[in-house]
């Protein structure tokens, strides 16, 4: 009975370790995915007064 249950902490404690990891790689691509975002807007700006100087020409 024991070894059955230390069986199943042991197999918890890798699930866990597992789903931790999952978590940090998912905070690691949603900071990725931030930083894109923003990139990606100061751009969007950046063309958006190009084609207004370009407009006003």
């Amino acid at each position: 009975m024991d070894t059955k249950i230390q069986q199943i902490k042991n197999e918890n404690s890798k699930e866990f370790a597992s789903l931790k990891q999952i978590i940090q790689q998912k905070d690691e691509f949603i900071v990725s995915l931030q930083g894109t975002i923003t990139r990606n807007y100061e751009e969007m700006l950046t063309i958006r007064q190009n084609i207004n100087q370009a407009n006003m020409k």
